[in-house]
């Protein structure tokens, strides 16, 4: 699914053929050298780093691939053994724990960039021939990708004395005829309040959002008995069962059935749809309080483990608490032999001057110190 918007449809991508050319293809067990992943992703315009922690770059080390594809959250660990490849999976830049394994992988390079001077198409072409679209106002949406049009024109202009070679606007954005012609070829519902396209089929929604209860579960018992009555099936919907367990506990309390179906599932509002005779409530309206909205991992507050832009900040001598091992002394990082390959490893020295020698695949196990500054712990 593609949730966009008219002023990011007006302008142009590249096209299937260029995407497919500049598309990296790997599956397990295929045989691929090192040599030529390492020149395939330098033409794709990826940096080789130390340590990958944005798209646009990779790195090697040993029998290890890490890229950072712009088309995934999150970036790629490639294991090869010789030059098969072993293992593909997604792994966390801070903590270098692994996410997810995958059989096959696509990996796309910076297509605003490195791919600037290929041909360019409108981003409704790539759809396929049975795709639907559904579009709210599309006098409107018309409207504002020609204003777009228009605009880069007038930039267009403006730039023409410049000596330096300037992409045509016609091939870099779409004007209204040819978004109106995608529009056309393609299966479109238009939905809204203002309608321009011939309509083959209206179709109707009778649907009514939850009402408002305040708390007075007698109200919503009420609601809820007299919907049963009419033949609907009463749905609660919670994002835990504890609230479910308190909402039957409440109506046990005043002396009330409550005879509901509960789903954990949490959606944004009620509704009762009157042609499928169904009452979906919510806990939180119930409640009268705010939806829970749920942040994306990578969005949530880093815990205290090490990062590897905080290892790079080290200095010789830093105190560092090991998880198993407790507190000792930063002393920089170095490439150890691990079962015939080489890794990268941060340098832990203990009491006694015992060294121990940890994976930058396992910073989770390792923070910061957390004490008084300039005190020795």
């Amino acid at each position: 699914m593609v949730v966009t918007y008219p002023d990011a449809l007006s302008e142009k991508v590249i096209t299937k053929k260029t995407l497919e050319k500049n598309t990296l293809k790997m599956k397990v067990e295929d045989e691929c050298s090192l040599d030529f992943i390492n020149e395939a992703l330098y033409e794709y315009g990826f940096e080789r780093e130390d340590f990958v922690v944005a798209p646009g770059q990779f790195s090697i080390r040993g029998g290890i691939v890490d890229v950072f594809s712009f088309s995934n959250d999150n970036p790629y660990r490639i294991e090869f053994f010789g030059d098969e490849i072993n293992s593909i999976r997604t792994f966390d830049p801070l903590t270098q724990l692994s996410i997810k394994e995958y059989q096959q992988i696509a990996i796309i390079p910076n297509v605003q960039t490195t791919l600037i001077e290929e041909s360019r198409t409108s981003f409704l072409g790539f759809l396929p021939q049975n795709s639907l679209v559904w579009i709210k106002d599309v006098q409107l949406a018309t409207e504002q990708v020609q204003y777009d049009f228009d605009k880069a024109i007038t930039a267009y202009s403006d730039k023409e004395a410049s000596p330096l070679k300037h992409l045509q606007p016609i091939e870099l954005f779409t004007n209204k005829e040819e978004f109106s012609e995608h529009i056309c070829q393609q299966n479109t519902i238009e939905f809204g309040t203002q309608f321009s396209l011939p309509a083959d089929l209206i179709l109707t929604y009778q649907q009514k959002p939850q009402p408002s209860f305040n708390k007075n579960f007698n109200l919503l018992h009420d609601d809820l008995t007299t919907q049963k009555k009419a033949g609907f099936t009463n749905i609660i919907l919670a994002d835990n069962s504890k609230q479910v367990e308190r909402l039957f506990n409440i109506f046990e309390d005043i002396g009330k059935q409550l005879e509901v179906s509960p789903i954990l599932l949490p959606i944004h509002e009620g509704f009762i749809d009157l042609d499928q005779k169904i009452t979906c409530y919510t806990d939180h309206q119930v409640f009268n309080r705010y939806q829970r909205f749920k942040l994306k991992d990578s969005y949530k507050k880093q815990h205290e483990a090490l990062t590897l832009k905080e290892i790079h900040g080290l200095k010789a001598g830093d105190f560092i608490t090991h998880i198993d091992h407790g507190v000792g002394k930063f002393s920089g990082l170095e490439k150890i032999d691990v079962q015939g390959k080489t890794q990268e490893a941060i340098r832990i020295v203990y009491s006694n001057n015992d060294l121990l020698y940890v994976s930058i695949h396992s910073l989770h196990k390792i923070s910061k110190f957390v004490g008084k500054d300039g005190t020795t712990p």
